[in-house]
């Protein structure tokens, strides 16, 4: 394939958000269309921003599909995906270009095998050999898994993407933390950026808080604190509400230390994340405090971060006492990830990831 490929990339999800996997779909629709690529994104249209993120690229297009809104409960989902499943199957049937789509759900992709066509998935998490799963995976060209670990866990489900499957993890947007002006906040702080959710590993952070009061832990862009009470915490821990992602530059690049989090209780947090928060971390180029998971030390090393214990808030409240005390280690070691972090642009993933597709599709 030597003309550049057109993708058809199907996103069941509402688009755009503030949501990481609405930024992950965003970003590589536009570095797929950097590389040369034509891209026609189809996803639902719900009650959602109808903004088109895209407007002036000639080479990206968004089709919404008409699908059931109701998503707030379990049933209103399933309802509504099994929809748009059947709907943009029949719109991309006589669509030319290569079809391509990632892991937002369970079973809207359970016709796209009947269209006879090469198609692509990218995949986040290890999976349940499922009769979904096993129809999806037996006539798959080819498979973008997030990770080692997913890589591992699906050619053992499913032997037969043995050789189908390329590693690439999430990216950073480089240009962004070019001229930044940081936040004015409280030092020495400690910044996490992103959202609260429960498989986050966030619960021992007020406990921290607590025995820190000198430091300052600022907790950016989440709206809810699953499971605690927010009055409760102590006065060193700042809620800010949900920012936009141009936002987030200026406050990682404030802090003292960079807080990244995981947590043994969830086997998609400990083992099958690549968080795009790691890859901004390290273009900060502010020392990183890190989860021991086995999800982020295919990343990063200990002689980047300063690793503590998943769940272990004494390793935790040490790990921070000992950067805050070693400010030049902490430079050295945010030296380092900057370097490092071009290898892991938007850009360069979307660039692998069509030369695997023309590897696969020839």
């Amino acid at each position: 394939m030597t003309e550049p490929v057109s993708l058809v990339y199907l996103a069941n999800a509402r688009f755009p958000t503030t949501k990481a996997h609405s930024i992950q779909v965003a970003r590589m629709c536009e570095s797929f269309a950097t590389q040369g690529s034509r891209v026609e994104l189809l996803v639902p249209r719900l009650e959602a921003e109808q903004n088109d993120p895209f407007a002036g690229n000639k080479n990206i297009s968004i089709r919404r599909i008409w699908t059931t809104p109701w998503r707030g409960s379990r049933f209103g989902f399933l309802l509504s995906s099994a929809i748009f499943g059947v709907l943009s199957t029949l719109a991309v049937r006589k669509r030319r270009g290569i079809l391509y789509s990632i892991d937002l759900d369970y079973f809207s992709f359970f016709l796209l095998p009947f269209l006879g066509r090469p198609y692509f998935f990218e995949i986040h998490s290890a999976k349940k050999p499922t009769l979904f799963h096993r129809w999806l995976f037996r006539r798959i060209t080819g498979v973008i898994a997030i990770n080692e670990n997913v890589r591992k866990a699906l050619e053992t489900t499913f032997p037969s993407l043995r050789g189908k499957i390329l590693v690439f993890p999430n990216g950073v947007e480089l240009a962004a933390y070019n001229t930044i002006k940081p936040v004015s906040i409280e030092h020495p702080a400690v910044v996490y950026t992103g959202s609260f959710q429960d498989w986050k590993g966030l619960e021992i952070l007020p406990s921290v808080a607590r025995k820190l009061p000198s430091t300052h832990f600022y907790l950016v862009g989440g709206e809810t604190f699953p499971g605690l009470n927010t009055d409760a915490l102590s006065p060193n821990i700042h809620l800010v509400a949900r920012q936009p992602k141009e936002r987030m530059p200026a406050w990682q690049s404030a802090a003292d230390l960079l807080l990244l989090t995981g947590t043994k209780k969830s086997e998609y947090s400990f083992r099958y994340t690549s968080p795009m928060k790691l890859y901004e971390y390290m273009a900060a180029a502010r020392p990183i405090i890190a989860a021991k998971t086995a999800a982020i030390e295919q990343s990063v090393t200990g002689g980047e971060v300063f690793f503590y214990k998943p769940d272990d808030k004494e390793d935790l409240e040490k790990t921070i006492v000992q950067a805050l005390r070693n400010p030049e280690e902490g430079r050295r070691r945010a030296k380092l990830l900057k370097e490092r972090a071009g290898a892991f642009t938007w850009e360069k993933r979307a660039k692998a990831i069509l030369a695997f597709i023309a590897e696969k599709y020839v």
